[in-house]
């Protein structure tokens, strides 16, 4: 065999042993990596939980909110001005109340509410302009008429027992911030008669015999409340005088309890919450009234 072709046979060879190689290379490198069966590091160990969501929010004092500025304070004044005029409500101007979320530009002092006749708030509450109207509009329209149809007296005094406190709902940490924390809502336990009779909440309140019955949990405009229900053919508004002295009555339902029921049933149209010994245990000595804004219907139990 001549030296040229042992050249070529030769060369032959090492090409092929060359293409040999890359491809073993390659099918290495593409083959899929051996899956184990054991894990040597032991279970996955689960992310820590974020420290911030363990803990509860901030109180609303600590909360970092820009003051009023004078604009505010002056607009809020003027407002203020011109929905008492005419009311018979009592007050003196406070300083703005800035506490964190709390507070309100232009808060009052307000020691008496209406002019038919006039009602002393006692303590006097720290509450705003709009409350007070409202308050007072209540007094003149719901709670005097009631009062004469029930007791044959009129109101001449409220007991207060919370009106601005910085605040939470219930004081409860993961709850929505309190409308006490805005001054405007007011908290009160007992109304006193023109005789000197006080009529506490606590003592005197019951739902009227024909409302005893049942209790259910009604949805009312997206709103979860405790609706009384009424018998077929039966109002459930306030009793009448003539219910309240009936003797078919049961003792504990005197022209007192018809006067607390009647009062509160008769504010759910002007405040848009109103809550009472029938919300929850909480509220079982006092009545809360508050203008928060709600999107559709007022907020009553």
């Amino acid at each position: 065999m001549s030296r040229e072709a042992i050249f070529r046979i030769t060369k032959l060879i090492c090409v092929s042993l060359a293409i040999l190689s890359c491809s073993s290379a390659l099918r290495a490198q593409l083959a899929p990596s051996p899956v184990s069966t054991s894990d040597p590091s032991g279970p996955v160990p689960i992310p820590e939980r974020n420290p911030a969501r363990l803990s509860p929010p901030p109180h609303p004092s600590q909360v970092k909110v820009a003051d009023w500025t004078a604009q505010d304070i002056q607009a809020a004044m003027e407002r203020c001005g011109m929905i008492l005029a005419g009311t018979g409500a009592v007050y003196r101007h406070m300083d703005p109340l800035h506490d964190g979320r709390c507070g309100t530009p232009a808060p009052i002092e307000l020691s008496a509410i209406g002019s038919n006749p006039s009602v002393a708030i006692t303590p006097p509450a720290r509450v705003t302009c709009g409350l007070a109207a409202s308050l007072s509009a209540w007094s003149d329209t719901i709670l005097q008429p009631i009062a004469r149809t029930h007791i044959g007296e009129t109101i001449t005094g409220i007991r207060n027992v919370a009106s601005y406190v910085c605040r939470n709902r219930y004081n409860a940490p993961n709850k929505r911030i309190s409308e006490h924390a805005r001054a405007n809502a007011l908290d009160m336990a007992a109304f006193k008669t023109d005789s000197g009779n006080w009529i506490a909440i606590l003592e005197h309140w019951t739902l009227p015999p024909e409302l005893r019955a049942e209790t259910p949990r009604t949805q009312v405009s997206g709103v979860t409340a405790t609706q009384p229900k009424a018998p077929s053919g039966k109002s459930s508004g306030p009793a009448t005088q003539d219910q309240s002295l009936s003797p078919s009555v049961p003792p504990e339902f005197q022209p007192e309890s018809a006067f607390l029921f009647g009062i509160h049933k008769g504010a759910c149209s002007l405040f848009g919450t109103v809550l009472g010994p029938e919300a929850n245990d909480a509220h079982k000595d006092h009545f809360h009234f508050d203008l928060a804004k709600r999107e559709h219907a007022n907020y009553c139990e």
